[in-house]
């Protein structure tokens, strides 16, 4: 059977999701981003435990949100907007969005086993 990998497609809808939001949350997005900036702690922050505040933050919301934390769709628009954060509030990290947002989709899947449990979605 075919093999994909669900952190790529999903980065990559999630790059036309960014798009497509409205005034309103852009400016939630934008808000955060000075936030983010201006915290000396996420400023200091190493590559790994970015991706964890992204994952926090994302699961967080999906709970908030009311949505299923299991459901790729929802969770992966939260990982979206927090990686969007982050590659606004960190010069470092302004052309890192792939890299970061695959990281946190994968760790966000993972179940407490260690194991990827969507990893086996599209194999035969």
């Amino acid at each position: 059977m075919f093999d994909f990998d669900n952190a790529d497609i999903y980065c990559r809808s999630s790059k036309l999701g960014l798009a497509t939001r409205k005034p309103d949350f852009l400016q939630m997005i934008q808000d955060d981003v000075k936030e983010w900036k201006r915290n000396p702690i996420i400023q200091k922050m190493s590559f790994n435990e970015l991706i964890n505040c992204v994952v926090e933050n994302a699961a967080n919301a999906v709970v908030q949100s009311g949505w299923n934390p299991n459901e790729m769709d929802g969770a992966a628009w939260f990982i979206a907007n927090y990686t969007d954060i982050v590659t606004q509030a960190r010069e470092d990290y302004k052309y890192k969005y792939d890299e970061l947002f695959k990281a946190a989709f994968r760790l966000y899947f993972k179940d407490r086993k260690g194991v990827d449990a969507f990893d086996n979605l599209f194999k035969g």
